[in-house]
């Protein structure tokens, strides 16, 4: 049996929570969060239903979740054991993030959900890796 571990590091430069999930093999049952939480999946498979639409999650896959997304998700029989990156940024962050990048304010709506790119993969977990 695999023991599970959460941790969390709040970068006060950057404005955002950085945290990692590891060894889960339980469900996270329906919910939504207030704020947009960007993911990367280290080890494990999911099923995840993200506003109705059924999707897989595989190792390498980047997520992206909008505030008030709904979501769940059940580990899959192949791969049971989820090893997870993520960041949780506010919604008033993303509006400075947006001002900073753009000149406008505004708090945007990505998809898809769930998607590849090794490239951002690689920025992801470097930054994920230089504030924990």
């Amino acid at each position: 049996m695999e023991t599970f571990s959460r941790t969390i590091r709040h970068d006060e430069v950057l404005g955002l929570e950085a945290f990692c999930l590891q060894g889960y093999a339980q469900p996270f049952p329906r919910h939504f969060h207030d704020y947009y939480v960007l993911g990367f999946v280290v080890s494990g498979e999911r099923e995840l239903l993200c506003n109705g639409l059924n999707l897989q999650v595989f190792p390498g896959n980047l997520l992206i979740f909008n505030p008030r997304d709904n979501h769940e998700c059940v580990s899959t029989s192949r791969a049971p054991f989820l090893h997870y990156l993520g960041f949780n940024i506010l919604k008033k962050r993303m509006e400075e993030i947006s001002m900073e990048l753009t000149g406008e304010s505004c708090l945007p709506q990505f998809k898809p959900t769930v998607f590849s790119d090794e490239s951002a993969g690689n920025a992801f977990l470097e930054l994920h890796r230089l504030i924990m």
